[in-house]
């Protein structure tokens, strides 16, 4: 399943981005993982589209299922 997770920025900037899980809670978990492995202070997430997001600028994120088409 594909779940969209929705990061809150500092600057009142989000950014948005495709999860892949087996559930929502393993979205989480998977989400948080990455986050947990990353430096806080230097370690960035980088987007499809090649942007950098520091962790740091990370205030909040939200994770949500996408509906099927059909």
């Amino acid at each position: 399943m594909r779940f969209i997770v929705t990061c809150f920025l500092d600057q009142e900037q989000t950014c948005e981005f495709i999860v892949y899980g087996s559930s929502e809670y393993d979205a989480y978990r998977t989400f948080e993982q990455t986050l947990q492995s990353l430096n806080s202070l230097t370690g960035q997430i980088t987007l499809s589209d090649g942007e950098a997001i520091p962790v740091s600028r990370i205030l909040a994120y939200r994770v949500n299922p996408i509906k099927p088409l059909f």
